[in-house]
């Protein structure tokens, strides 16, 4: 089966909302912050907008509670005010987060992301804090690159077998390049002993992971994850089972079923078909985030099998 070329043009046809509002607020509060920072620091000897909003020892130290949330809208680098480089990497960060986040929208609603993109912030930022803590470092974390990472990692599983253009030349898989940036990305921390790099960028790529592998069912493009992938499938299924037991919410799939599992309670589909159909059914009344990461599992189980005796 031949990969697809994913944005062989400068970018998707079509942006959603809540990435444009993205976009737009972490590149104006970080040019803002930028330009102000030096008023600020020098000429009136206190905290900067960027001092205040970005995630550091002394912030959370004097609670500063909000900055876990804020940082990412801090592009790295807004203490040195605006230069060539500042804006080039600005302007690249950007444009991933258009590109990357696009394409992870096309398959999750505006919570799902918020959901993402949040919780990729505060474990990165925490984790780096920790990190920072435990080395006695200082300074500051700032940047929507943990974001961005977790992001990748889901839009890579997502699309896995599909090509980009590198540089708009280049044509790599989307699976080779995630390798290509967790290494190096693993590679500048190593040799610069920089743990708190390692942890707020590993972070990231990890709670993307997460997300792909329980919240959308997914597996990563590499063959010796797949256990593990499945396993952390099962887990989330069963807590999510236990969490609407315990608030007493059922399935509205189970009353319509004609057999059900006695341990889980679940509609048992032994057929195929009808479990397609009962899918289909499910996304045609509530969308496609109402399937379990199990029910997405199965489905892409079974349409493997079909692509395998067609072929």
């Amino acid at each position: 089966m031949r990969p697809t070329t994913l944005y062989s043009q400068f970018g998707p046809e079509w942006t959603p909302p809540l990435i444009k509002q993205l976009i737009i607020a972490i590149a104006s509060v970080s040019i803002i912050c930028a330009l102000l920072h030096p008023l600020f620091a020098h000429v009136f000897g206190v905290l900067s907008p960027a001092q205040w909003l970005s995630l550091s020892k002394y912030g959370m130290s004097n609670y500063f509670i909000w900055q876990p949330l804020t940082y990412p809208f801090i592009q790295e680098g807004t203490f040195y005010g605006i230069s060539l480089s500042y804006l080039i990497s600005l302007c690249f960060n950007m444009y991933i987060l258009w590109v990357v986040g696009t394409a992870v929208m096309e398959r999750i609603n505006n919570r799902g992301f918020i959901l993402l993109a949040t919780s990729a912030a505060i474990l990165s930022g925490l984790m780096g804090l920790l990190a920072m803590y435990i080395g006695g470092s200082n300074g500051y974390l700032s940047g929507p690159v943990p974001i961005i990472l977790a992001l990748f990692v889901v839009w890579t599983c997502l699309y896995s077998e599909s090509e980009i253009l590198l540089f708009f030349v280049f044509p790599i898989k989307t699976k080779w390049l995630l390798a290509g940036v967790a290494g190096i990305l693993l590679l500048i921390s190593l040799s610069h002993a920089d743990g708190v790099s390692l942890l707020f960028y590993g972070t990231g790529m990890l709670v993307g992971y997460l997300y792909a592998v329980t919240v959308l069912g997914l597996r990563t493009p590499f063959s010796w994850t797949h256990p593990l992938d499945d396993r952390l499938t099962i887990w989330y299924d069963h807590g999510m089972k236990f969490f609407r037991r315990w608030f007493k919410k059922s399935d509205q799939e189970s009353s319509k079923a004609k057999i059900f599992d006695i341990k889980s309670g679940d509609p048992v589909f032994n057929d195929d078909d009808q479990f397609i159909d009962a899918m289909l059914t499910k996304i045609s009344r509530d969308g496609e985030k109402s399937l379990s990461a199990g029910e997405r599992r199965r489905m892409r189980e079974i349409s493997e099998r079909k692509n395998q005796k067609v072929n």
